[in-house]
């Protein structure tokens, strides 16, 4: 137990001294893990982590995008845009599995799952929650055979989110 207390004492040492990144709308920021690279655009922001610093080849993407609810609860929203959507969306799409979470204070919920897109299969989580009236939308993708290295940046990621 105070192990782990300690752990998580350092944990948040550590993120202190990392910069957050804001999205476009400044409601949101994440703390980048190591060796990834902030490659934002309007309306979406955007980390990627690269094989090294100097290689274009792709290990991993986090990406958080926003809409408006339209009056919608998180379980309609999440029944449109996840369970009904994913199947048709995705070439090959196999659920592993979806749960609850919770993102900076607000329930959310989560889905990993494979997919392919050109002949190269991919692992992906998305988590989705509600602040007010917008939907939030983090979607994390890797090659299946590279996703568990970057698995944990990705949670460790999604929990240094801040919402204002």
């Amino acid at each position: 137990m105070i192990s782990t207390i300690i752990q998580i004492a350092v944990l948040n040492a550590l993120l202190a001294f990392q910069e957050p990144i804001w999205n476009g709308s400044e409601t949101l920021s994440i703390i980048p893990a190591a060796q990834w690279v902030d490659k934002s655009e309007e309306g979406e922001l955007s980390l990627k982590k690269y094989a090294n610093s100097s290689s274009s080849s792709l290990r991993g993407v986090i990406s958080i995008t926003e809409s408006v609810t339209r009056g919608r609860d998180l379980n309609e929203l999440w029944k449109e845009y996840v369970e009904d959507a994913f199947p048709e969306a995705f070439d090959n799409y196999e659920m592993i599995e979806k749960g609850d979470r919770v993102v900076d204070t607000h329930d959310a919920k989560y889905i990993l799952f494979k997919y392919s897109d050109m002949n190269i299969e991919f692992q992906s989580m998305s988590t989705v929650f509600i602040k007010g009236d917008k939907l939030f939308i983090i979607s994390c993708a890797s090659t299946t055979s590279y996703y568990k290295t970057v698995e944990r940046d990705f949670i460790k990621m999604i929990d240094s989110i801040k919402l204002k």
